[in-house]
């Protein structure tokens, strides 16, 4: 019975491992001094940006905040009681030792050299904007820019705009990373143009690259 137990105990304890190193490499929208993450949904085409609080919200768009960390689980039953160990004998005292000599002073140590200095950190997150043209009287894939960083880097949202008098001719159709998880660093969205002309669109995508606490 006990030895199901303790395998049992190992398992769950692995699974929980393996959830907290995915949690950690994508921990996307909380700080080390933040418990819950915030974003701005639009109202129309539910594209997100992250902010740092609900009050940053336009007009135009409503306030997503979920928490970083699960509820807690049930506490577990307490384990039965050990029995009392016996005192043990006091033992003897021992005998005082003497005194030792006073030692020399040690000589100053030599200051040590200045170190190098240490790597400039860089934004946990960036946005990357692109602006360019939808063909006309067509339908058309826009990519933003893809992300750069000294690290892999990944694309974790975009979205587009598009100015007043473009939208009267444009609709937008699918909007969704280059690539999937790891391997996405371009957003793309695609555009049917109803015009006879070349219409302006910006397409932006949402960098995961830093190494910044």
């Amino acid at each position: 019975m006990t030895g199901s137990r303790m395998l049992r105990r190992a398992l769950v304890l692995g699974g929980l491992f393996a959830v907290l190193a995915v949690v950690g490499s994508v921990a996307w929208a909380t700080t080390s001094a933040s418990a819950k993450f915030v974003a701005c949904a639009r109202k129309s085409g539910g594209a997100l940006r992250l902010v740092a609080a609900a009050k940053d919200c336009r007009k135009t768009e409503r306030a997503v905040i979920w928490s970083a960390n699960g509820q807690p689980g049930p506490r577990g039953p307490a384990g039965p009681k050990g029995a009392a160990g016996q005192d043990g004998a006091d033992g003897l005292d021992g005998v005082d030792g003497l005194d030792g000599d006073d030692g020399d002073d040690g000589l100053d140590g030599l200051d040590g050299l200045d170190g190098a200095p240490g790597p400039a950190s860089e934004p946990k997150w960036h946005y990357v904007f692109k602006t360019t043209t939808a063909d006309p009287s067509t339908t058309t894939s826009v990519f933003s820019d893809a992300c750069t960083s000294p690290l892999p880097p990944q694309a974790v949202n975009g979205g587009y705009k598009l100015t007043s008098a473009a939208a009267a001719f444009v609709r937008v159709i699918s909007t969704a990373p280059e690539g999937i998880g790891a391997t996405a660093s371009r957003w793309e969205v695609q555009f049917e143009n109803t015009s006879g002309s070349p219409q302006p669109v910006t397409v932006w995508v949402l960098c995961a690259t830093g190494t910044a606490g």
